[in-house]
């Protein structure tokens, strides 16, 4: 697990998601969506912006730029458990699932939904 890129996003997530590195806008909806705003991503479309330069957008690719095997990027990415849609997540709820992946090596949304 790249714990270093993994605390830049959740660092970015906590400050609220400004405008940076090619990310327009956080949103668990959108792998990354390039629209005349700009670009919107969620945490795998975040990642693939910032580290990913010249490389094909799959979530492949991403869990390689995060060093995350292929169950915790799904989840992490798609969000699998969480029962109501995805547009809920918000930015902080984001980096507490980031944090909480970081210290204990598991992916728990619905644990880490509530501050």
């Amino acid at each position: 697990m790249n714990t270093e890129r993994l605390r830049e996003i959740s660092d970015w997530l906590k400050a609220g998601a400004p405008e940076r590195g090619g990310v327009s806008r956080f949103n668990m909806l959108h792998w990354l969506d390039q629209r005349s705003c700009g670009t919107i991503c969620c945490i795998g479309g975040t990642a693939l912006q910032w580290y990913g330069k010249g490389r094909a957008k799959t979530i492949g690719v991403a869990s390689k730029l995060l060093d995350l095997g292929s169950g915790d990027a799904h989840e992490l990415f798609y969000a699998l458990k969480v029962p109501d849609s995805l547009e809920n997540i918000t930015p902080d709820w984001a980096a507490r699932c980031i944090d909480k992946l970081i210290a204990t090596g598991m992916v728990d949304w619905l644990g880490t939904r509530e501050a």
